[in-house]
Formats: structure tokens, C-alpha cells, sequence
């Protein structure tokens, strides 16, 4: 498989469904993502090792400094993230 999408669905983490080594796409938006040490660990043990595209907007990550612990993904090209913080800035600026 090479494209998985399982934006929408409420999930809190995906560390069994990561052990993907021929996944390109993986789509996470729109989730309840608070920690994405899953994500790395998978990435670690090789798991995702071609992944080149990871959108991960609209979850729970509270810290964007958290994408640093993406590093280990090596293929990756394309990263949609927006930290639960700056969502609620964006949504405040609409109402202005």
C-alpha cells in the first residue's frame, strides 16, 4: 500500500498501522494526534522508510516544536501541520 488516509476518524495515535515500508501518503488530519513518538519510533525502525508526504493538520499537538522528532523520516518531502495553537489563531482572525 502506498497512500492511507485515515484523516477524520478520532484517532489518538497510529503506532501498529505505521510498520508500512512501502507507504508514500500517509493522512492523519483531522484526528485527536497529541504525541507523535509513535510516528518517530515507527520511522526509526523502518517502517516508513519511503513515506514522502505526512499531513497531520488539525490534531492536538499542542507544541510545533514537536515536528522535530520527524527527522528520522528521511524521505520525507511534504509536511501539512498546524499546532492546535495557531488553529485557534487562524480561527480567531476569521471572526475579526
Amino acid at each position: 500500500m502506498e497512500r492511507l488516509d485515515l484523516s477524520c476518524n478520532r484517532l489518538k495515535g497510529a503506532p501498529h498501522l505505521l510498520k508500512m515500508p512501502s507507504l508514500r501518503v500517509l493522512d492523519l488530519s483531522y484526528n485527536h494526534i497529541r504525541d507523535l513518538t509513535p510516528i518517530r519510533e515507527a520511522a526509526e525502525s523502518g517502517g516508513l522508510q519511503n513515506l514522502a508526504q505526512l499531513d497531520l493538520r488539525h490534531n492536538f499537538i499542542e507544541d510545533p516544536i514537536a515536528v522535530q522528532c520527524l527527522k528520522p523520516l528521511r524521505a520525507l518531502k511534504r509536511l501539512r501541520f498546524c499546532s492546535k495553537a495557531e488553529f485557534k489563531a487562524r480561527q480567531r482572525a476569521k471572526i475579526h
